[in-house]
C-alpha cells in the first residue's frame, strides 16, 4: 500500500539525544523527565533517526526521542531542541506484527526505488501515539515519516 503524502509545517521537538543506539534506555531516561518539558503537544512521542551524510549513512546515526512543543522555554537538563523545517513527508503506517520495528524499512525502500519521490534529507521520524500499545504487542502501530521531494 502506498504511503500517504502530507505537508507538515515546521515542527519543534524537545528531547534527549544518543549516539549509542540504546533506544529503550533513551526512552526510559526521557520519560522519567518528560513532565519537565513545557508547552508540549499532547498525544504523541517522536523518535528521530538522523543519518550522517557520507559513504555509510547507517553507521554513526544519531537518535533523538522527544515530544513536539509549541514554544521552547527552560529546557530540562540533558534535553535538546530539534527544529524540523516545513516539509512533505511520506507517511507509512506500520503494524509491529509485520516484521517488528524493522518491518517498515523494506516497504519504504521499495517505494523510494520505484516511485516518483526521493529522500529530501537523511532522516526518519517514528511517531508513537495511542495506537502504540508497547513493543511486545503485535497489534501496535507506528507511523514512519520520511521527508521526500520529487525525483528529477
Amino acid at each position: 500500500m502506498p504511503p500517504e503524502l502530507v505537508e507538515e509545517d515546521e515542527m519543534v521537538l524537545v528531547g534527549m539525544v544518543s549516539n549509542d543506539h540504546d533506544i529503550c534506555g533513551l526512552w526510559n531516561r526521557f520519560m522519567a523527565a518528560e513532565a519537565l518539558v513545557k508547552h508540549k503537544v499532547e498525544g504523541a512521542g517522536y523518535e528521530l533517526h538522523i543519518h550522517p551524510e557520507g559513504d555509510n549513512p547507517w553507521q554513526g546515526y544519531t537518535l533523538m526521542v522527544g515530544v513536539q512543543v509549541t514554544k521552547v522555554e527552560d529546557l530540562p537538563h540533558e534535553m535538546f531542541v530539534k527544529v524540523l523545517p516545513a516539509c512533505r513527508y511520506a507517511v507509512f503506517t506500520h503494524r509491529l506484527s509485520q516484521g517488528g520495528y524493522e518491518g517498515a524499512n523494506a516497504q519504504m525502500n521499495a517505494w523510494l526505488e520505484s516511485g516518483p519521490y526521493r529522500l529530501a534529507r537523511d532522516l526518519c521520524i517514528q511517531v508513537f501515539d495511542s495506537r502504540f500499545k508497547g513493543g511486545d504487542h503485535p497489534d501496535s502501530e507506528i507511523d514512519f515519516l520520511i521527508p521526500v521531494v520529487p525525483k528529477g
